[in-house]
């Protein structure tokens, strides 16, 4: 498993290839493997990212940043 952090201002629900998934600023846990992320608000910049998880752990999972527009 692979660890993944989705960083933005606020608390809003995290699409990962297209499925809710978690919350931003908390730690996910998700396979291994190329995966789009984002984040349900309209005003999210950018939109989406495809993002490669790997060798990833609690400690230092990877973090996917986004930002208000």
């Amino acid at each position: 498993m692979e660890y993944v952090k989705v960083c933005y201002p606020d608390l809003k629900k995290v699409l990962v290839d297209g499925e809710v998934s978690g919350w931003t600023n908390v730690i996910m846990r998700l396979e291994e493997g190329t995966h789009t992320f984002c984040v349900d608000c309209p005003r999210s910049k950018p939109k989406s990212r495809t993002v490669k998880v790997s060798g990833t752990d609690e400690i230092e999972p990877k973090e996917v940043r986004f930002a208000k527009k």
